[in-house]
């Protein structure tokens, strides 16, 4: 679910790849 990053390298998607980040630590 990482594939979306790598189309939009935008401010909104970096904030969006760090919170799934954060919730995949969550998660884990």
């Amino acid at each position: 679910k990482l594939a979306g990053g790598k189309l939009t390298l935008s401010p909104e998607g970096v904030k969006q790849l760090l919170a799934e980040l954060e919730q995949y630590k969550v998660t884990v």
